[in-house]
């Protein structure tokens, strides 16, 4: 493991070699929920507020009757993770230590990013999806059908932003299998050339949660079938209450200790802007 972080310069190039890893491991949900950063909570709220109608004008000077919109909350629970290693310092002369600090900074970095990404895919299977925000059946895997079906059950509730798509390399490969994917008659950038899908194509984000992660990812609730989501970022929340890293010198075990911190809740604000679809494998 990491040699001599104790020193000030150490460090410092661990800490900034952890920040860089996490901002460059993927995937990263931030930029696709609604995400907030919030200390010394257990627990964050996010605000709803219901839909109002319109109505016609009575007669002139009468009272004006109010839509009566309903305001509620949804409440995410901060969980505590941590991802924590030990580097003993008659080791030192093994290791390269230049090398091996931003080698283990991407392990933590990677370790806590995931169990992020993870909170919000757990709080999607948690939700309680409408049936008409359920797509698909298990008889065949990814198509274009089921994603046009998934864009217009957003639409049908007049939701226009534009959806993340969670998916694993299994659906990625059943896209890249069709021509309206591959063919540049489709797409400016094809991906028959990138070997990844578009982004923005069908109206979609695409972001891949592989299955090799050690975490459970994206489920297969039922035989071969998997559940995959589809989302807009007002439907989802994500809150950060703590996430560093530090190293400290402990003496029992003449080690330095290297420790990734993780405290976030997720949780699904608006469940029609979530849509289930189910996939083949």
């Amino acid at each position: 493991m990491s040699i001599e972080l104790g020193t000030n310069a150490k460090r410092a190039l661990f800490d900034d070699s952890y920040k860089a890893a996490y901002a460059a491991m993927g995937p990263n949900l931030r930029p696709f929920v609604t995400f907030r950063e919030q200390m010394g909570v257990d627990t964050y709220k996010f605000r709803t507020m219901g839909r109002g109608m319109a109505q016609t004008r009575g007669a002139s000077q009468s009272n004006l009757n109010v839509m009566g919109v309903a305001h509620g909350t949804v409440t995410a629970t901060l969980e505590s993770w941590y991802a924590s290693e030990l580097t003993d310092i008659f080791d030192q002369d093994k290791t390269n230590a230049p090398q091996e600090i931003p080698a283990l900074a991407a392990v933590l970095a990677g370790a806590t990013k995931r169990r992020e990404t993870q909170l919000v895919i757990d709080a999607l299977y948690a939700a309680t999806i409408a049936a008409s925000n359920q797509v698909g059946a298990g008889t065949d895997g990814l198509t274009v059908a089921k994603l046009v079906a998934a864009r217009a059950a957003l639409k049908a509730n007049d939701i226009m932003e534009t959806p993340t798509l969670l998916l694993t390399e299994k659906q990625e490969a059943d896209l890249l299998a069709l021509t309206a994917f591959t063919s540049a008659d489709f797409a400016a950038s094809s991906g028959s050339v990138t070997g990844n899908v578009r982004q923005g194509h069908f109206g979609f984000n695409y972001v891949l949660v592989g299955t090799g992660r050690d975490e459970d990812g994206l489920k297969i609730l039922s035989g071969d079938d998997r559940t995959i989501f589809a989302f807009v970022p007002s439907a989802v929340g994500l809150v950060c209450g703590l996430n560093k890293t530090e190293v400290n010198y402990e003496s029992a075990s003449a080690s330095w200790r290297s420790t990734s911190m993780l405290r976030a809740g997720a949780v699904v604000i608006d469940p029609l802007g979530v849509v289930e679809i189910l996939c083949d494998e």
